[in-house]
């Protein structure tokens, strides 16, 4: 009888942000270590549909979509806003 193979699956470990954008909101969101802005803003479900984001920010600080997080961070975009005089 040939023996079972054992199949062990890692988990990556995943930390929390929180995530909000003006007009849609804030949430908490569990993400894997090392992930970028833009990575928490889609698995937030923001969507970015290619607008220019003025404001992006990471506990009151400037920050890239490129930026990775950690965990405990507060990330806060602003789209741009059209209009006015």
């Amino acid at each position: 009888m040939a023996k079972a193979k054992k199949v062990v699956k890692k988990v990556a470990a995943s930390i929390a942000v929180m995530v909000g954008k003006l007009v849609e909101g804030a949430k908490t969101i569990k993400v894997k270590k090392g992930a970028t802005i833009k990575e928490c803003l889609e698995a937030a479900g923001f969507k970015l549909n290619g607008e220019d984001v003025k404001n992006l920010t990471v506990n009151g600080e400037p920050a890239k979509l490129t930026d990775k997080v950690t965990a405990g961070d507060i990330i806060l975009a602003v789209p741009q806003v059209d209009g006015g005089h």
